[in-house]
Order: structure tokens, then sequence, then C-alpha cells
């Protein structure tokens, strides 16, 4: 009976869920006049003329091709900026890291009109003005922190193994990147000894490696 109520459950959630999408491609298929006329959930009459619009008319062509090159480009800057920002904040611990994460959660609350005035002034200063790059770089003053913030989160679960684990294998890009949490670095400028956060060495068993950190020369030899 439980089971049965759960199931009832679930599928009324999946069809509150579907039924904005249903919606929108039902009217997609009406006429205008039929639209404005009454509501059918079911239409009787079924027009492909909305579609034959849209694809042939230049005018909407446009635009659909001109909001992919937008949509591309500011998701290729947000992610370029976002990932390693996320990661570094999600692996260091530094001075105003607390403030950086309320800033970003701030900026969402933030209403888009307030940078339009100084934004459109960058972007006229820096000949940007009536650009893809412009309006991709709008985009990316909101999608960025977003993105930060949820990577952030996402980079808290990964485990700092794998960190390790890639250095352990020669993977250079991911050993500087962790290098800041495994090995101190003092006033001078010069490696503490921190090798004991570096590597955990395992061998086929399960049993710790013998594993020979040269905290100086950067270097980890396997015995």
């Amino acid at each position: 009976m439980i089971v049965t109520l759960r199931r009832v459950a679930l599928a009324a959630y999946a069809v509150f869920l579907l039924t904005p999408f249903y919606w929108m491609v039902n009217l997609s298929f009406q006429p205008n006049n039929d639209i404005l006329k009454s509501v059918e959930v079911f239409p009787h009459g079924i027009s492909h003329k909305n579609y034959l619009t849209v694809l042939g008319d230049s005018v909407w062509a446009s635009g659909f091709f001109n909001g992919l090159i937008y949509a591309g480009l500011s998701t290729i800057i947000a992610l370029a900026v976002a990932l390693p920002a996320a990661y570094a904040i999600s692996r260091r611990r530094f001075r105003g890291r607390q403030v950086l994460l309320g800033w970003l959660l701030a900026n969402r609350m933030v209403p888009p009109v307030v940078f339009v005035a100084v934004y459109f002034e960058a972007a006229r200063a820096t000949a940007l003005f009536d650009s893809y790059t412009a309006v991709a770089l709008a985009h990316c003053l909101f999608t960025v922190p977003l993105a930060m913030w949820l990577l952030r989160r996402y980079m808290d679960q990964v485990s700092r193994h794998l960190d390790e684990a890639a250095l352990l294998d020669g993977f250079r890009a991911v050993g500087a990147a962790a290098q800041g949490d495994a090995v101190g670095v003092d006033g001078d400028g010069g490696a503490g000894a921190a090798a004991g956060d570096l590597v955990a060495g395992v061998d086929g068993k399960g049993g710790a490696g013998d594993i020979d950190v040269d905290v100086a020369g950067g270097g980890v030899d396997v015995l």
C-alpha cells in the first residue's frame, strides 16, 4: 500500500513538472487567433505555421543564431574562470575566503540594472560595444559567481586523495595546484616540512608502501 501511494505521488509530481513543457508545445502548434480566443488542453486544429515562420524568417533565424553564440561564449568564459577559482577556494585556506564566499552569494541579490551604466561605459571605452564578446561578458557578471559557488560545493565533495594520487602519477598540473595544501611555505619562500600530508602510499594489498619524498627537490620516489 505504501509503495503504491509513493508511486502515485511520484507520478503526480512528474505530471506537475512536465505540464509547463507540454503547454509550450501545445501552444506552439496553435495559430495565434486560436490562442487568444480560448484555452484548449487538447487542440483540435494543429498548425505548423509558427515553426515555418521561425525557421523561414531571417530575423528569427538571426536572433536564434546570435543566442547560440552568446550562450556558448558565456558558458566557455564562465567555466574557464569559475572552475579553477572554485578549485582554489575549495582546496586553499586564505585570508578573506569567507568574505569572498559571501560576496558570491550577495552578487545574486544585486539587481542587474545596477551594472548597466557602468558596463555600458566600459564596453564603449574598450571597443567592445555592439559585439558578441560584450554581451557574453555581461552575462558572465552573474553566471561566473553562481558557477563558482556551485562548483565550489562540488569540489568540496571530491577527495583530496585524488590530487595526491595524480601528483604521484606525475600529473604536475594538479600537483602544482594541490602543492599549497600539502607543502607548507615558510616566510623566506622555502618549502617546509609538510611531506607527511603530501602522499600516503598504499600497495596493491592495501598496506602502506615505502615512499621517499624529496620536498626540497620537488621529487617523489616510490620504493
